[in-house]
């Protein structure tokens, strides 16, 4: 059994919970307040108080902390998983690797079938989205909004990099980190599990991608490690 973190502020997360809820897993909210649809699915929820813009990197560190189990897997609260997945993700922590998924992003306005057997690139393409949709749709793939890892490695990477503010980069940035500690990455395809991303309206902190970019960038240019032993403190 693995933990599932998500961080989230002045959001309904009913329908990713609904998702979570097929899963063998402890689920850990960590609520900068006014999250909306956590009534009758069992989590452990870690009330913390944000202000300016959304810490997701704080807030998530803050989860893998009080997360129960040795593998912590923290995704986004706009995602729903297929079959299997976290039992995939599970047995590739288990091998001291950080595990990344690519995610399928739905276009606006569109649904996809529970478990529909879509061909993508001559292989099944199985998605667990809403139940209540009627189409069924193609949609893009990129990497993002899932990382796992023992937790002796988040530890020893002092997961994520507290500098973000906003949206963007955190995820691009700890994988760096982890090839420069000497970690393998492991990224499930869409051909064997997926984590479908909801299409929703751009949030407010689209505005600090450059300077979250300019993070990544400043990882890759020192190559080498900053631990921030501090990590995760509320």
């Amino acid at each position: 059994m693995l933990s599932v973190v998500g961080a989230a502020k002045g959001r309904h997360i009913g329908r990713w919970l609904e998702s979570l809820a097929r899963h063998d897993v402890e689920v850990v909210l960590v609520d900068g307040g006014d999250v909306k649809g956590t009534e009758g699915f069992p989590l452990t929820r870690v009330e913390v108080e944000v202000d300016g813009l959304f810490p997701d990197a704080w807030m998530k560190n803050v989860g893998i902390r009080a997360a129960s189990h040795d593998i912590v897997c923290c995704t986004n609260t706009d995602i729903a998983y297929s079959d299997g997945f976290f039992a995939e993700v599970e047995k590739r922590c288990e091998l001291g690797v950080l595990v990344q998924a690519m995610r399928i992003t739905a276009p606006q306005g569109s649904i996809v079938y529970p478990n529909a057997a879509i061909q993508r690139n001559g292989q099944p393409l199985k998605l667990l989205v809403d139940p209540d949709c009627d189409s069924v749709v193609l949609p893009v793939t990129a990497a993002g909004d899932c990382q796992a890892l023992h937790k002796r490695d988040w530890d020893d990477l002092t997961g994520y990099n507290e500098a973000f503010r906003g949206w963007g980069g955190l995820d691009s940035e700890l994988q760096c980190r982890a090839l420069l500690g000497g970690l393998s990455v492991h990224v499930i395809g869409y051909s064997v599990v997926s984590h479908v991303h909801r299409w929703h309206p751009p949030n407010e902190a689209d505005g600090e991608q450059e300077e979250n970019a300019q993070i990544v960038r400043d990882t890759l240019m020192e190559m080498r490690l900053q631990p921030n032993r501090a990590w995760g403190q509320r």
